[in-house]
């Protein structure tokens, strides 16, 4: 053991089982799927994945087994797979026995290596299971001097802290700090910097993976510390590195809401994909992309939200991920909210997604709006509930929808007249007297209506040329750009007489 004390006999079994998770319905889960984000830092080997430790299972179908006596047995790599086989049946005390005795060989032989590692991986993730933690810890510290005395190959190392960091890092905080601590600590003070800087970023996907995302904010400081110079100027050597922390943090504060750090995380990253000098990972790029549209649909900044929507689509499109069928929804959603008349399917790319089902509907709800047909718009809406609104990132924005439409209709609606009876406007936007007073005096404010409403008779009362139009602002600025203009001269020449 070193120095380190981690004091598993002052814990109450209970501190291992409770963890005040941080909120997640605020945002949902299938936004940021977990294996939409690049994940082959560690690549899998000999060493089976997460799915290859089963927790229960039907013991009956394990009758078929004999006992095996592994101690006449001196082959190491035989004793694993074996062992493996009887791990993967749910025969884990036959399982351990095997993995165990793989040890004793070693020690017989003074001779470290391979199949001692994956096998103290199996044991490190066992006594996990079974809640012997001191036991895990014993253990993983041991399995770590196999990587400080370099007894393993890289891809076998990361490969057996992968599985082990996937047990771990859905237990509770005390457990994932004691472990973490001690393999961060372990090969910093080896001076293998760069698988440090590695296992630290897994870890932190893991602990995001489970939603643990104060831990994700913390395991990430040193980690952007070590990609920027004495000056905080980002490494131009690490720049990939840096963009995806960077992935990690929006990720975290588009869950939290929090658009001030995520503006703030999000300016550094679009600089630092600007500048890498590398190209970074399309899903990397995705991902920042998809979260920045999400924060300037926030602000109510439809345009710049399109433009992040259209850049994560393709980013997305370019790895196959199904991530891009969203953004395509997001990217069509914004543009309504724009008031664009660009066709987003005149862009080839995602005109081939035109005709898929999630897409059909929001192509058409686009049409019913260019259209001003506010019934069907409202047809669409209904008739596509499951479509459209199993997303709650859009069930956000419907009302804002039914706002734009509601107030082109209405203006369309009231151009020909100088005096239109409330009640009317009310039945051909089918909604409340009242909400079409809201309607008209929001307008009215915003100067895009000129007129007042006479609530006693229920009408709206109409200047003539009542809407004002882009051209008629235009030339009421030019028109005091003038006056000014010429009071300065005026002042200017009574100044020289």
């Amino acid at each position: 053991m070193s120095d380190m004390d981690y004091e598993f006999d002052d814990y109450q079994e209970d501190n291992f089982d409770d963890f005040d998770d941080f909120p997640d319905d605020d945002f949902p889960d299938d936004d940021f799927p977990d294996d939409d984000f690049p994940d082959d830092d560690f690549p899998d080997d000999d060493f089976p994945d997460n799915d290859d430790f089963p927790d229960d299972g039907d013991e009956d179908e394990n009758e078929e087994w004999d006992d095996i006596d592994f101690s006449g047995m001196d082959n190491q790599e035989d004793i694993f797979y074996l062992s493996l086989d009887r791990y993967q049946d749910q025969e884990i005390e036959t399982a351990a026995n095997g993995f165990k005795r793989i040890l004793e060989i070693e020690e017989e032989n003074e001779e470290k290596g391979e199949w001692g590692f994956k096998a103290l991986g199996y044991l490190v993730i066992i006594e996990f299971k079974q809640e012997n933690y001191k036991e895990a810890c014993v253990r993983h510290e041991i399995l770590l001097n196999y990587v400080v005395d370099s007894l393993v190959s890289t891809n076998d190392s990361k490969s057996v802290l992968d599985e082990i960091f996937n047990e771990v890092g859905s237990g509770n905080d005390q457990q994932v700090k004691i472990f973490s601590d001690l393999t961060l600590n372990t090969l910093k003070q080896a001076g293998k910097q760069k698988f440090w800087f590695e296992v630290s970023f897994k870890l932190a996907k893991i602990l995001f993976k489970n939603k643990k995302y104060s831990q994700v904010i913390k395991a990430i400081k040193p980690l952007k510390s070590s990609c920027l110079d004495e000056n905080e100027v980002p490494i131009p050597s690490k720049g990939n590195n840096l963009l995806e922390i960077y992935t990690l943090e929006i990720q975290i504060y588009t869950i939290y809401k929090d658009n001030k750090n995520l503006q703030d995380v999000y300016e550094k990253a679009i600089r630092m994909e600007l500048e890498s000098a590398t190209i970074p990972h399309p899903q990397t790029l995705a991902i920042i992309h998809e979260c920045g549209g999400k924060m300037h649909m926030v602000e109510k900044n439809w345009k710049e939200a399109n433009k992040d929507f259209n850049l994560a689509f393709k980013s997305y499109d370019d790895v196959g991920s199904a991530r891009k069928i969203n953004c395509l929804k997001y990217m069509i959603l914004a543009q309504i909210l724009s008031l664009s008349n660009v066709d987003p399917f005149a862009d080839h790319a995602c005109a081939a997604h035109k005709n898929n089902p999630q897409i059909v509907a929001f192509n058409d709800l686009l049409r019913a709006y260019e259209s001003n047909d506010i019934q069907k718009f409202e047809t669409i809406l209904e008739a596509n509930r499951l479509t459209i609104m199993n997303d709650e990132f859009i069930i956000s924005y419907i009302d804002h929808l039914m706002y734009n439409i509601r107030t082109e209709v209405l203006k369309h609606l009231v151009t020909p007249y100088t005096v239109v009876h409330i009640p009317w406007i009310s039945k051909q936007l089918n909604i409340p007297e009242k909400d079409v007073e809201t309607l008209l005096v929001s307008l009215i404010l915003d100067d895009q209506i000129k007129g007042k409403i006479d609530q006693i008779k229920k009408l709206l009362v109409l200047q003539n040329n009542n809407i004002i139009s882009d051209d008629d602002k235009y030339n009421a600025l030019n028109k005091w750009n003038q006056q000014i203009t010429s009071l300065h001269g005026t002042v200017i020449n009574k100044l020289r007489s």
